[in-house]
């Protein structure tokens, strides 16, 4: 209990509430405001132990943060204290309980308005509007802020975060809790901004002296200043002689008269003057005399405050007779010698202590007494206890001999208490009271037992049953007093399901039976959801699809088929949140298989299994069917997909989270008929839209944030189409009305994605079955491959001896590859026997290939006639023998005989060609005449 509390709007209650509080208690609550604002407290129940100084159990408020801050009062009883409104930011509250009696306690609700003007309330609006001259709309409202744009107008209410509404009169008025205007106003979060439909509601000048209420309209009478504008509570000063009432405005009724009536008048005609009462003409009744004719009292009578009479002997006994106490008022506070006095100051004879019956009103006189005798125990009449069996058996046990009072020969009478109804839930537990039953004599034996089952539950007058499901029962109880007599009697006990055409949820509560496995879990435990046959039609606008048993491991041999059915103009939006299946490389035995449409004839989007989720899709039509097969093998966790439904012709976002900034700050509108069909005409002119909280249409050309959540976090039904999915409180259905560019997606289309087949989607930038394009890899296929990879999902390695190879080709450019490596792309390491760069050199090892950078052979042996680190040194490499001198002395004359040779042979047969024409030539000259002659031999 106690502590410091700055929120806007709060409760507070006594420890236990609403049980009753402990003893010995003191806690302290300060309440702090902000600067330029006061606090509001009102009580919505209060029962304290009751003294008129309020010195045992009180509740004490101050007008300030400190116990030295001016008393507002201090508190007890049953009578609420009134509302009030502090002076400052500040209020402090304290509840203290002595060791004596306890009651109920009390609770309390506070909020914060601001100072210059009246705080009326939580007051709930319509489209009718509560203050319907001046609306705006700011993303800095606050009460403050609010009063200075209405400062023309007599009323003001902020309300939906962001709306500030002005008025002079009230369209109506009919205030609701304060808890129902629960959002932080975005210009000053200390304070409340209504709720959606849900105003809080302040006025600017106060009512005229002696009035309040909406427009003003009622009258009060107050004996101190004036009353409260909005309640017409008085205060503490109480109301003006001849009224009553919370706001004074309640004359006294007949025969009262004073202050809050609380005098009584007797005239003969008519009531008496509400102030004095004084009964004008008609005079006093019989037997009544003085101006207020209630002067009645006779000698041996004490004349209470308010006129009535009451015995004198019973005056100052320490039990209030007048009906205002006024008899026990400067009375002495001790009893005689023979009484006991009560905690609350009266008292009893003190034989009648601890005798088991309370004199004392407020039961002190049997507390700290011998608690009661056992089931199997007489209690005698001083309190004491005996053997049950000994009672009426001729022998007085107790000392007052009540034992033996009373006594019959007769059986007791068994009482099993009346027919029981209960509604089935878990864990249900039946109490059967026999404790009713009676007998002359003690019962000394309860033994309960339930018809058609076999031996006896359990003895004793009160038993707790478990375990009854759905049905009808019938228990016997029998009982058995000190002479052995018995007697029984039935109860039965009726549990209930729910009717026939509702389905019981484990938890016992009730849905209808027409929304059991529609995929919408409905019981709060989800059981409507669990154990479904699989497969069927699903018509909501979100869902949740499973496989059997999820997350437990499916059953064998099953086959589940899904058909997803959105209304006309809709598409089907699907994604997955968790996938495990037997993996199998054609998905044979276990898988998923989508469709785009409403059968397996329709064009499949791909059969999946492993743990690999399959990328989200939005269907091609306003249908989409969903396979799941089982063989008889090994099984697995199972799926887990939810959908929703899209407008056709635009793009389906998600579902976001939003703040105070807007993530679509552009416009804001609101409809009671909103639908994302509606919004998206509304935003026709924008790129983005959403709807959020039911009713809000947010626009907008770019995205201030973009959180993606669970799609089960906007779950409020649209007002203007209940197929479709609305928002929630701070989370937005987002769209997308125009497509990115091809190779880009996300917000305002900032990202870049490389598709193999078709652009990405525009949301996650998901490349589908395409995959990515070679060079490239992610699930948006925007991630380059790293050093050393390249083609399809980077899944090669490339060996460059400088710099990266092309990530699509893998060729290394002018460097050319790592010493053991060749090839285009340098990935094909050095065949057996060369090494080096570009696989140039030989290697002769005796055993097994070489190291392909340095050529060494391992086991560093080289086959015969070479060696070195590389096996590729001959033995004679590394001397000039005399014989090598001699061979290539003999070596280079031989090539000078063969040049000397070559040559004079060509000499020579030049000059034979040139003798045989200058023969030729003269035999032409010579024989000229003859045609035999005339030709030429070359």
């Amino acid at each position: 209990c106690g502590g410091v509390l700055t929120d806007p709007f709060g409760v507070i209650t006594s420890p236990n509430f609403p049980s009753h509080y402990s003893n010995d208690v003191e806690c302290t609550w300060i309440i702090n405001a902000p600067e330029g604002y006061q606090i509001n407290v009102n009580f919505t129940d209060f029962a304290l132990e009751d003294n008129s100084n309020c010195n045992y159990d009180y509740l004490e408020l101050f007008n300030g943060r400190s116990a030295s801050s001016s008393s507002i009062g201090k508190f007890c009883g049953t009578v609420p204290p009134r509302g009030f409104t502090s002076q400052s930011n500040n209020a402090r509250i304290v509840f203290f309980t002595d060791s004596g009696v306890s009651a109920r306690g009390f609770n309390l609700s506070y909020t914060f308005s601001l100072k210059g003007s009246i705080y009326m309330g939580c007051y709930p609006d319509s489209g009718n509007r509560i203050l319907a001259e001046y609306e705006h709309l700011s993303d800095s409202n606050s009460p403050a802020e609010c009063s200075k744009n209405c400062s023309n107008y007599k009323f003001f209410g902020v309300e939906s975060w962001k709306f500030c509404r002005c008025g002079n009169t009230l369209n109506y008025a009919t205030q609701t809790l304060e808890s129902e205007c629960r959002n932080d106003c975005p210009g000053n979060r200390k304070v409340k901004c209504g709720a959606d439909w849900r105003m809080n509601l302040y006025r600017h000048w106060g009512c005229p002296p002696g009035s309040y209420s909406v427009n003003c309209s009622k009258q009060c009478h107050c004996r101190v200043s004036s009353c409260d504008d909005v309640t017409g509570a008085c205060g503490n000063g109480g109301c003006k002689d001849g009224w009553t009432g919370k706001a004074c405005n309640e004359s006294c009724p007949t025969g009262r008269y004073s202050v809050n009536c609380s005098k009584l008048c007797h005239c003969r005609l008519g009531p008496c003057d509400g102030v004095t009462g004084a009964c004008g003409n008609g005079g006093c009744k019989d037997g009544w005399t003085g101006k207020a004719c209630n002067e009645s009292c006779r000698g041996d009578q004490y004349t209470c405050a308010d006129g009535n009479c009451v015995e004198a002997v019973i005056r100052c006994d320490g039990r209030p007779q007048c009906e205002d106490g006024s008899d026990e008022v400067g009375c002495p506070k001790d009893c005689g010698p023979n009484l006991w006095q009560c905690r609350d100051l009266s008292c009893v004879p003190a034989s009648m202590r601890c005798d088991g019956l309370s004199q004392c009103e407020d039961g002190t006189d049997e507390l700290e007494c011998r608690k009661a005798c056992r089931s199997d125990e007489f209690t005698c009449r001083y309190g004491n206890c005996v053997q049950g069996r000994m009672r009426c058996d001729g022998i007085p046990q107790c000392e007052d001999r009540s034992d033996e009072e009373g006594c019959k020969d007769d059986p007791p009478v068994a009482n099993a208490g009346v027919d029981i109804t209960e509604r089935y839930r878990p864990n249900l537990e039946i109490t059967l009271n026999g404790s009713l039953s009676t007998d002359d004599k003690a019962i000394v034996r309860y033994v309960w037992s339930q018809l058609g089952a076999d031996g006896a539950l359990q003895e004793g007058p009160v038993i707790r049953v478990r375990g009854l499901r759905v049905g009808q029962y019938e228990f016997s109880l029998l009982v058995q007093d000190a002479r052995g007599q018995t007697n029984t009697d039935r109860v039965r006990v009726n549990i209930v399901g729910c009717r026939g055409d509702q389905y019981t949820c484990a938890d016992g509560n009730c849905v209808e039976a027409v929304m059991r496995c529609d995929g919408r879990p409905q019981c709060e435990d989800g059981s409507d959801e669990v154990g479904c046959q699989c497969g069927g039609v699903l018509t909501g606008p979100f869902g949740v699809i499973t496989s059997p048993n999820y997350p437990s491991n499916y059953s064998s041999k099953i086959k589940c088929t899904w058909v997803i059915n959105a209304p006309e103009g809709y598409w089907i939006n699907v994604n997955f949140t968790d996938f495990a299946l037997a993996v199998h490389t054609n998905c044979s035995y276990d898988y998923l298989e989508l469709f785009h449409g409403p059968s397996t004839s329709s064009p499949s989007i791909g059969k999946y299994c492993g743990t690999v989720p399959p990328m989200g899709f939005t269907s091609q039509s306003n249908y989409s069917c969903i396979v799941f097969s089982r063989d008889s093998g090994v099984g697995a966790r199972g799926f887990n997909l939810t959908y929703t439904f899209s407008v056709q012709g635009i793009i389906y976002m998600g579902c976001y989270q939003d703040s105070s900034n807007r993530i679509l700050a552009d416009y804001d509108y609101f409809s009671d008929s909103n639908s994302p069909s509606e919004c998206s005409k509304t935003c026709s002119r924008y790129k983005f839209f959403g709807v959020e909280l039911r009713r809000h249409c947010l626009c907008g050309n770019t995205l201030n944030s973009a959180t993606p959540t669970l799609e089960s976090e906007c779950k409020l039904i649209c007002p203007g189409d209940k197929s479709q999915i609305c928002g929630a409180h701070w989370r937005t259905n987002l769209y997308r009305h125009w497509e990115c560019l091809p190779g880009s997606y996300s917000a305002n289309c900032s990202k870049l994605c490389h598709c193999r087949m078709g652009p990405c989607d525009v949301v996650t930038g998901a490349c589908g079955n395409g995959g990515c394009k070679d060079g490239w890899k992610g699930k948006a296929c925007n991630e380059s491959c790293p050093l050393g990879s390249y083609s399809i999902n980077c899944s090669k390695q490339c060996q460059c001896l400088v710099g990266p190879c092309d990530s699509v080709t893998g060729e290394c450019g002018n460097g050319g590859c790592k010493d053991g490596w060749k090839g285009k792309a340098c990935n094909e390491s050095c065949p057996l026997g060369s090494y080096s760069l570009n696989c140039s050199k030989q290697c002769q090892c005796l055993m097994g290939p070489c190291d392909k950078v340095t050529g060494e052979c391992g086991n560093g042996r080289c086959q015969d006639g070479w060696k070195g680190k590389a096996c590729n040194e001959t033995s004679e490499d590394t001397k000039q023998s005399p014989t090598i001198i001699w061979i290539s002395t003999a070596s280079g004359s031989g090539l000078l005989i063969v040049c000397v040779t070559t040559i004079a042979c060509v000499c020579s047969r030049r000059k034979k060609r040139k003798r045989a024409l200058e023969a030729v030539q003269s035999n032409e000259l010579q024989s000229s005449k003859s045609p035999e002659g005339n030709y030429i031999e070359l």
